[in-house]
C-alpha cells in the first residue's frame, strides 16, 4: 500500500490530506480566520464555577469560556490520587487562575473543551508534567519491542510521566533521551512565562506548532512515502522543521510545482463526495451518513444488493462491506461524539460478531480513541470516538436559513478560499494585468476584511488584485476575469 500526505498550502486556508493507494483517508482543513486552538495552553480564569453542572466556565481570551468538567480538573496538583473525583467547586475556584490546555476545539454553540492534564507532543514522545509513569502507543503490538520502551524511557531522570508514540518504535535509547530533554525544556519555558510578573490572565503560553510542521510531527511514519508540498514557503518551512526533528526522514519531503496538489491527485473530487449523505457499497448496497449536533447516525441499506443465496449471507456481506466503509468515512468526515450505527438485521449470533470484529478492524488505524460496543437487538451498535475538531461538513458549509437548516450551503470562508486557489491556478496560463474577482456579497465582504491582505495575495500571483460583489450572485458562484 501506498501512502502519501499532500499540503495544498493557500493563502486562506492549509489542506492536509492523508492518501492511501489513491483514497483520501484524512483531511484536516486549517482555515487562517477559523484557526484551532488544540494543544495550545492558557493561563485562563475561572469565571464561573457550577458546581450543578459539575465544571468551570474558563475565560480564554476567545469567542467563548472554554469548558473545564471536573474530571478534567484533578491534575492541577499533579497526577490525581484514587479513582473518586472530587466535585468542581473543591478543585476551582472563582476567579482563580488556571494554567488549562484545549483538548477540544469550540463546536457551535459549545466553547473549548479544557482539560488540567497538559500533554507536550514531540517525535517519539508525549511529555506529561502533571502525570507519572510510562505508557505504550497501542499500535506497538510486539511485547519485546513495548518492553524495552518502557525501560528506556522510565530510566529517564526528572519529574512527569511520558506516552511513548508509535513513531518511537525502533527508535534508539538517546533518540528517546533528546526528545524527552527537549520536552521538559519546552515545559521549563512556560512555567517561567506563567510564573512572570507580567501575567494577567488571560493569556496564551504555548502555541503548537503551524498545520505543516503539526502534520509532520503527527503523520510522518515509515509507512509514509512521501510529503508533497504545493507551496514554496511552506516547502521550506516543513524542510526546516524535518530537518531538525526527523533528518532521517527529510528526504520524502517534494516540492510539486504546477498548482494545486489536490487537483492533481483527484482530491478535490473525494472532499465533495465527503460532503454527501450517501455513500455507495461495492456489492450496490449503499450507507447513509445523518450528522446532525445531537446524535450522528449512519443506517446501512443492501440497496440492489439481492442473491440469489439465503438472505442471512447477503446481510452479512453488505453489513461487513458497510463496517469498512463506517470506519473510513467517520475518520474522514471528523466525526465524534456518541455515534449509532443501524445494521441489517442479523440473526445468528456468529455473524453479528463478525461485523463487529471488522469494525474494530476497521477502525484500528484511526488515531482518535474509539470504543465499540456489542450490537443490540435489530442491528443497532453504538460507538464512541474522541471528537477534537469540528466536522468535515460544519468546517466547509453552513445551515441553510431559508430551508430551517434542513439543507447546507457552502460556507463564505470555503467559497473564498476557493476562488482563490482557482485564481493561482489560472494566473499563470493567463497573462495580463489585474486579476478581478466578482463574488457573492457575504464572500466580498470576507474578501475585504483587514485580516485579508489583497496587496500580498497580488504579490504572490504576480498583479493587482480587485474584489467587486454582486447581489445577484449565489454565494457559491463568481467570476474570475483577468484584464
Amino acid at each position: 500500500m501506498t501512502s502519501e500526505v499532500l499540503i495544498n498550502a493557500g493563502y486562506l486556508e492549509t489542506r492536509i490530506a492523508l492518501v492511501e493507494d489513491g483514497r483520501l483517508v484524512d483531511l484536516i482543513i486549517e482555515q487562517n480566520r477559523r484557526q484551532g486552538y488544540v494543544g495550545n495552553i492558557f493561563v485562563g480564569r475561572a469565571e464561573r464555577v457550577v458546581a450543578s453542572v459539575g465544571a468551570a466556565f474558563v475565560e480564554l481570551g476567545l469567542e467563548r469560556a472554554g469548558f473545564l468538567p471536573a474530571s478534567e480538573a484533578r491534575h492541577f496538583d499533579g497526577p490525581p490520587v484514587g479513582d473518586e473525583a472530587p466535585g468542581i467547586s473543591a478543585l476551582v475556584d472563582e476567579g482563580q487562575a488556571v494554567i488549562v490546555q484545549v483538548q477540544k476545539d469550540a463546536i457551535g454553540d459549545k466553547g473549548a473543551f479544557l482539560t488540567s492534564d497538559l500533554t507536550l507532543p514531540g517525535r517519539y514522545l508525549v511529555f506529561g508534567p502533571r502525570r507519572s509513569g510510562v505508557a505504550v502507543s497501542a499500535r506497538i503490538g510486539d511485547e519485546a519491542e513495548r518492553r524495552r520502551l518502557i525501560e528506556a524511557t522510565a530510566a529517564l531522570e526528572g519529574s512527569g510521566g511520558f506516552i511513548v508514540r508509535t513513531a518511537a518504535e525502533g527508535a534508539a535509547a538517546e533518540d528517546l533521551a533528546a526528545d524527552a530533554t527537549e520536552l521538559r525544556g519546552r515545559w521549563a519555558d512556560i512555567q517561567a512565562r506563567a510564573q512572570s510578573h507580567d501575567i494577567r490572565p488571560p493569556v496564551l503560553l504555548h502555541g503548537d506548532l503551524d498545520p505543516v510542521s503539526k502534520a509532520l510531527r503527527d503523520r510522518m511514519g515509515p509507512e509514509i512515502e512521501a510529503v508533497l508540498i504545493d507551496d514554496g514557503q511552506a516547502y521550506a518551512e516543513a524542510k526546516r522543521y524535518a530537518q531538525a526533528v526527523m533528518p532521517d526522514l527529510a528526504e520524502r519531503l517534494q516540492r510539486v510545482a504546477g498548482g494545486d496538489v489536490f487537483s492533481h491527485h483527484d482530491v478535490a473530487e473525494q472532499i465533495l463526495a465527503a460532503l454527501e449523505p450517501h455513500v455507495a457499497l461495492p456489492s450496490g448496497g449503499h450507507i447513509c451518513i445523518e450528522t446532525p449536533e445531537a446524535l450522528p447516525a449512519v443506517d446501512v441499506n443492501s440497496g440492489r444488493h439481492t442473491s440469489r443465496r439465503q438472505q442471512a449471507e447477503t446481510a452479512l456481506e453488505c453489513n461487513l462491506e458497510a463496517a469498512r466503509a463506517v470506519a473510513h468515512q467517520i475518520r474522514l468526515r471528523g466525526i465524534g461524539g456518541i455515534i449509532v450505527i443501524d445494521f441489517i438485521h442479523l440473526d445468528e449470533r456468529e455473524h453479528r460478531n463478525q461485523v463487529v470484529a471488522a469494525l474494530e478492524e476497521a477502525f484500528a488505524a484511526d488515531p482518535s480513541p474509539v470504543r465499540i460496543g456489542r450490537m443490540m437487538e435489530f442491528g443497532l451498535v453504538a460507538l464512541t470516538r474522541r471528537r477534537s475538531r469540528e466536522t468535515l461538513v460544519g468546517r466547509l458549509s453552513d445551515a441553510c436559513e431559508h430551508c430551517e437548516g434542513a439543507g447546507r450551503l457552502p460556507s463564505a470562508e470555503s467559497v473564498a478560499a476557493e476562488v482563490l486557489r482557482q485564481a493561482e491556478r489560472e494566473a499563470p496560463s493567463r497573462p495580463g494585468g489585474t486579476l478581478a474577482l466578482t463574488v457573492a456579497p457575504d464572500v466580498a465582504a470576507l474578501l475585504w476584511h483587514k485580516d485579508v491582505d489583497l496587496e500580498a495575495f497580488g504579490r504572490r500571483v504576480g498583479r493587482q488584485v480587485e474584489v467587486y460583489e454582486d447581489p445577484e450572485l449565489a454565494r457559491y458562484e463568481h467570476d474570475l476575469e483577468i484584464t
